[in-house]
């Protein structure tokens, strides 16, 4: 693995709080990865908020492109993504529903842009998606970058 990167944010579509964490290998320009998103719903109050609370995993390996400078890095990359989670199903009594798994395969997207002052160490953003056919999902996060940064360009 040449870098990873961790980062956290906010989702669309479930209005949700998100957690990446991800590797990379990189030979000239092209991308090579496994990123990992969790989303989950956001809960301010848990008594009041519908049961069960709704989660998404997303397990993805990724191939894309890289742009690399002294000052920072861009990439695009996509590929192949196991998704699971649980959502809400049929309401019982409120604020209780039934639990619907949901397990699929999906297609992820990943866009990055990270600013790498330093040859260890970088901070940016992360835009990602995976569209399947069960519940797709998007968000946005601002992470850290850490690795072997400076070699590639």
């Amino acid at each position: 693995m040449d870098y990873g990167n961790i980062g956290g944010g906010g989702t669309g579509g479930t209005g949700g709080i998100a957690g990446v964490i991800s590797g990379y290998y990189q030979k000239d320009n092209t991308l090579y990865g496994f990123s990992y998103h969790r989303i989950e719903e956001f809960v301010l109050f848990s008594e009041s908020n519908p049961k069960p609370y709704e989660y998404i995993s997303e397990y993805s390996f990724l191939y894309g492109k890289v742009e690399r400078s002294r000052w920072g890095m861009v990439s695009a990359s996509s590929g192949i993504g196991f998704v699971n989670g649980i959502l809400r199903g049929k309401q019982k009594d409120y604020p209780q529903y039934e639990p619907n798994k949901i397990s699929t395969i999906g297609i992820p997207i990943d866009l990055q842009a990270y600013f790498t002052p330093f040859p260890f160490f970088g901070m940016g953003i992360n835009l990602f998606s995976n569209f399947n056919l069960q519940k797709s999902v998007f968000g946005i996060a601002i992470g850290i970058q850490v690795g072997y940064l400076w070699n590639k360009f």
